[in-house]
């Protein structure tokens, strides 16, 4: 009885360990904003404005910023995006997502492949297409005879998921392309 008593703890304890050392080791930096805005021995100045929000009833929220983050000791900058998804009722305590503005392109390029995605693209009745950045910012389009859907993810450990009619892939492209000339325009002034 003993044994079985020791085996059934030793089985519950490996994942709730493995999930502590998740939670507790710090995260690699998987973008330049995310390795700035982690540096220690740095005064980094965070500067960022909302481009823009959807709420969608049955499925979540977004809200876009451009985002430029300074160390002030040493004048180093990087810029880029950031992706918040949460409830529709509490959207800006949700998880963010941080996009390198390089990416920015790669990305749209993606969603407009996505926004020509039908049932005749493949054989089969359904399809899901997903394309992800390098901060963990997942863009889906999951396909049935019937309908479709836009799905938005981000998050390492505690992954947040809000899913949109297909028809708001646009504006969610908007967002992107505002974020991205806000940073342009940002960039343009700066070189003046």
């Amino acid at each position: 009885m003993l044994r079985i008593v020791m085996l059934c703890v030793l089985i519950l304890t490996v994942p709730v360990e493995s999930l502590a050392q998740a939670l507790i080791a710090p995260a690699v930096p998987r973008t330049k904003l995310e390795a700035l805005e982690a540096r220690s021995g740095a005064l980094i100045l965070r500067s960022f404005v909302e481009i823009g929000r959807i709420t969608y009833y049955k499925g979540g929220a977004i809200i876009v910023e451009a985002r430029e983050l300074t160390n002030m000791l040493t004048g180093e900058k990087q810029s880029g995006i950031a992706v918040i998804l949460g409830e529709p009722d509490q959207p800006a305590t949700g998880n963010v997502a941080l996009i390198d503005e390089d990416e920015v392109p790669a990305l749209l390029k993606a969603i407009d492949a996505m926004g020509g995605l039908n049932h005749s693209t493949t054989t089969f009745e359904d399809f899901h297409a997903t394309y992800r950045t390098k901060g963990g910012f997942a863009v889906s389009i999951l396909g049935s005879p019937e309908s479709a859907v836009v799905s938005l993810s981000s998050g390492e450990v505690w992954r947040t998921t809000s899913t949109f009619p297909v028809g708001d892939l646009i504006s969610i492209r908007d967002l992107i392309i505002g974020a991205k000339a806000k940073l342009d325009l940002i960039k343009e002034e700066g070189e003046k």
